[in-house]
Protein backbone atom coordinates (compact mmCIF):
# COMPACT_ATOMS: atom_id res chain seq x y z
CA UNK A 1 0.00 0.00 0.00
CA UNK A 2 2.59 2.26 0.83
CA UNK A 3 4.49 1.76 -2.21
CA UNK A 4 0.79 2.25 -4.52
CA UNK A 5 0.87 5.64 -2.38
CA UNK A 6 4.56 6.34 -3.45
CA UNK A 7 4.07 5.68 -6.73
CA UNK A 8 1.02 7.91 -7.54
CA UNK A 9 2.67 10.46 -5.12
CA UNK A 10 5.85 10.77 -7.90
CA UNK A 11 3.20 10.56 -10.87
CA UNK A 12 1.06 13.78 -9.53
CA UNK A 13 4.16 15.53 -9.08
CA UNK A 14 5.46 14.81 -12.00
CA UNK A 15 2.58 15.35 -14.46
CA UNK A 16 1.97 18.85 -12.48
CA UNK A 17 5.71 20.11 -13.47
CA UNK A 18 4.87 18.54 -16.95
CA UNK A 19 1.84 20.84 -17.25
CA UNK A 20 3.68 23.81 -15.96
CA UNK A 21 6.18 23.43 -18.69
CA UNK A 22 3.63 23.14 -21.72
CA UNK A 23 1.29 25.52 -20.65
CA UNK A 24 -2.14 26.01 -18.97
CA UNK A 25 -5.17 24.19 -18.82
CA UNK A 26 -6.03 22.47 -22.61
CA UNK A 27 -9.39 23.58 -22.18
CA UNK A 28 -8.58 27.29 -22.20
CA UNK A 29 -7.07 27.07 -25.55
CA UNK A 30 -8.55 26.56 -28.42
CA UNK A 31 -5.35 25.38 -30.13
CA UNK A 32 -1.85 24.15 -29.53
CA UNK A 33 1.14 22.86 -31.92
CA UNK A 34 0.60 19.52 -32.52
CA UNK A 35 3.70 18.19 -30.51
CA UNK A 36 2.03 19.81 -27.31
CA UNK A 37 -1.16 17.80 -27.97
CA UNK A 38 0.13 14.83 -28.42
CA UNK A 39 2.18 14.97 -24.70
CA UNK A 40 -0.82 16.25 -23.18
CA UNK A 41 -2.61 13.06 -24.66
CA UNK A 42 0.56 11.20 -23.58
CA UNK A 43 -0.03 12.65 -20.39
CA UNK A 44 -3.87 11.74 -20.53
CA UNK A 45 -3.45 8.27 -21.36
CA UNK A 46 -0.64 7.68 -18.00
CA UNK A 47 -3.59 9.59 -16.03
CA UNK A 48 -6.19 6.78 -17.05
CA UNK A 49 -3.45 3.93 -16.43
CA UNK A 50 -2.92 4.86 -13.29
CA UNK A 51 -6.41 5.08 -12.58
CA UNK A 52 -7.26 1.68 -13.84
CA UNK A 53 -4.19 0.12 -11.44
CA UNK A 54 -6.15 1.96 -8.39
CA UNK A 55 -9.74 1.25 -9.36
CA UNK A 56 -9.70 5.13 -9.20
CA UNK A 57 -12.64 5.91 -11.42
CA UNK A 58 -12.21 9.83 -10.60
CA UNK A 59 -8.74 9.82 -12.21
CA UNK A 60 -10.09 7.57 -15.57
CA UNK A 61 -12.26 10.40 -16.03
CA UNK A 62 -10.02 12.92 -15.66
CA UNK A 63 -8.04 11.41 -18.46
CA UNK A 64 -10.46 10.63 -20.80
CA UNK A 65 -12.15 13.79 -20.31
CA UNK A 66 -8.93 15.62 -21.23
CA UNK A 67 -8.52 13.55 -24.45
CA UNK A 68 -11.79 14.61 -25.57
CA UNK A 69 -11.26 18.08 -25.02
CA UNK A 70 -7.91 18.33 -25.80
CA UNK A 71 -6.92 21.85 -27.95
CA UNK A 72 -7.06 21.82 -31.90
CA UNK A 73 -4.23 21.91 -34.29
CA UNK A 74 -3.44 25.25 -35.36
CA UNK A 75 -4.70 25.76 -38.73
CA UNK A 76 -1.61 26.44 -40.32
CA UNK A 77 -0.50 23.85 -39.35
CA UNK A 78 -3.00 21.24 -40.46
CA UNK A 79 -2.71 22.59 -43.65
CA UNK A 80 0.25 22.02 -43.40
CA UNK A 81 -0.07 18.10 -42.15
CA UNK A 82 -2.58 18.05 -44.85
CA UNK A 83 -0.24 19.01 -47.51
CA UNK A 84 2.52 16.34 -46.30
CA UNK A 85 -0.01 13.63 -46.09
CA UNK A 86 -2.23 14.22 -49.47
CA UNK A 87 -6.00 13.79 -49.29
CA UNK A 88 -6.17 10.03 -48.76
CA UNK A 89 -3.73 9.39 -45.69
CA UNK A 90 -5.62 12.90 -44.19
CA UNK A 91 -8.87 11.09 -44.63
CA UNK A 92 -7.18 8.16 -42.22
CA UNK A 93 -5.47 10.61 -39.98
CA UNK A 94 -9.06 12.01 -39.49
CA UNK A 95 -10.75 9.08 -38.95
CA UNK A 96 -7.99 7.70 -36.28
CA UNK A 97 -8.74 11.02 -34.37
CA UNK A 98 -12.20 11.05 -34.66
CA UNK A 99 -11.75 7.27 -32.66
CA UNK A 100 -9.67 8.16 -30.20
CA UNK A 101 -12.09 11.18 -29.41
CA UNK A 102 -15.25 8.75 -29.75
CA UNK A 103 -13.86 6.31 -27.96
CA UNK A 104 -12.52 8.97 -24.74
CA UNK A 105 -15.91 9.79 -24.50
CA UNK A 106 -17.12 5.60 -24.45
CA UNK A 107 -14.57 5.89 -21.36
CA UNK A 108 -15.29 8.84 -19.49
CA UNK A 109 -19.15 7.80 -19.77
CA UNK A 110 -17.78 4.34 -18.22
CA UNK A 111 -15.95 5.80 -15.69
CA UNK A 112 -18.33 7.70 -14.27
CA UNK A 113 -20.67 4.39 -14.11
CA UNK A 114 -17.60 2.41 -12.62
CA UNK A 115 -17.65 -0.03 -15.37
CA UNK A 116 -14.32 -1.19 -15.34
CA UNK A 117 -14.37 -4.53 -18.13
CA UNK A 118 -16.12 -1.68 -20.83
CA UNK A 119 -12.99 0.97 -19.36
CA UNK A 120 -10.56 -1.62 -20.39
CA UNK A 121 -11.89 -2.38 -23.72
CA UNK A 122 -11.57 1.90 -24.82
CA UNK A 123 -8.73 2.16 -23.05
CA UNK A 124 -7.37 -0.52 -25.84
CA UNK A 125 -9.06 0.67 -28.35
CA UNK A 126 -7.81 4.31 -27.62
CA UNK A 127 -4.00 2.85 -27.49
CA UNK A 128 -4.72 1.27 -30.79
CA UNK A 129 -5.33 4.22 -32.30
CA UNK A 130 -2.91 6.36 -30.97
CA UNK A 131 -0.22 3.78 -31.99
CA UNK A 132 -1.57 3.13 -35.69
CA UNK A 133 -1.65 6.84 -36.20
CA UNK A 134 1.82 7.22 -35.12
CA UNK A 135 3.09 4.32 -36.98
CA UNK A 136 1.38 5.35 -40.12
CA UNK A 137 1.87 8.84 -39.91
CA UNK A 138 4.25 10.22 -37.50
CA UNK A 139 7.57 9.41 -39.79
CA UNK A 140 6.02 11.21 -42.43
CA UNK A 141 5.07 14.16 -40.60
CA UNK A 142 7.98 14.77 -39.00
CA UNK A 143 10.49 14.52 -42.43
CA UNK A 144 8.16 16.69 -44.25
CA UNK A 145 8.67 19.48 -41.76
Amino acid sequence: MKHQFLLLCVLVIFFSVAMVEIGSDPVQDDTQPITTIMQRLMMDMQTIEVGIWNENYETIWSGAHNILNHPKIPADQRTEIAGILGKQKMKAFAALDMQVHNQADSLAKDALAQNMNEILKHYSIIQQGCVSCHSNFRTEIIEGR
